[in-house]
């Protein structure tokens, strides 16, 4: 796991042409590996990132050859696992641990367009969003914020306290394919499945905001083992 970390570190440092000095901070992220609730994926929330041990039930596809994308295929943009790939079907490490590092520098979800990229609010099994491409799409006061940022990160030289707004995110799953809601149903904050006249063929994942505190009463999130990557 700590190869994927380093890969999502470094490529987010060569995307920005950032100082060298920034892969050594986002190697001092600290991620646990938890058991959560069937619906939970992951959650970051300041210096540190939580993985649900098996992807909701989908398991997760861990690269070892991170920077290159060899069990996909570009299809209209995206990147896609044909069947066959050992990452058909599976959640894809990397784009999570990536996603979860733009949070940490700042970066919010993105609502607009057709969901194929990084900072999206929904991943779909199977699917890698690229750093780069990432990059590449950020709308001049996303690159303001992100560099104002990571100016401010290397120049304190400690992880900052006040975590950037929208850092904490979960992604939620309720095992069914489905459109999302406008709303929540029932709920003060998430993004969950209407599961009527859908006509998707895969499940999605779907991030949602949600508190430390929220997160600490989780009882998937107890007694579980942490991974120190500093």
């Amino acid at each position: 796991l700590s190869l994927i970390l380093d890969a999502a570190a470094n490529l987010w440092r060569d995307a920005l042409d950032a100082d060298p000095a920034l892969v050594d901070v986002l190697n001092g992220l600290v991620i646990q590996v938890v058991d959560l609730n069937a619906e939970l994926l992951g959650q970051s929330a300041g210096d540190q990132i939580f993985i649900d041990v098996d992807a909701a039930g989908h398991g997760w596809f861990v690269d070892n050859t991170p920077y290159e994308n060899e069990e996909f295929l570009k299809i209209d943009g995206r990147w896609i696992a044909p069947f066959g790939s050992d990452a058909f079907g599976r959640m894809d490490l990397l784009t999570v641990v990536g996603h979860e590092i733009g949070h940490f520098l700042g970066l919010e979800h993105n609502t607009e367009g057709d969901h194929t990229g990084l900072m999206d609010e929904s991943l779909a099994s199977g699917i890698r969003h690229t750093i780069h491409e990432a990059v590449v799409g950020l709308s001049w006061t996303e690159t303001l914020v992100l560099y104002d940022y990571i100016f401010n990160l290397l120049l304190n030289d400690e992880l900052e306290e006040e975590e950037p707004e929208g850092s904490d995110d979960i992604l939620l799953y309720d095992g069914s394919s489905g459109n999302f809601e406008e709303e929540p149903a029932g709920e003060e904050d998430g993004w969950f499945f209407d599961d009527t006249d859908s006509d998707d063929r895969d499940a999605m994942y779907v991030m949602s905001d949600m508190n430390e505190e929220d997160f600490q009463e989780n009882d998937g999130g107890q007694g579980s083992p942490t991974i120190d990557w500093s």
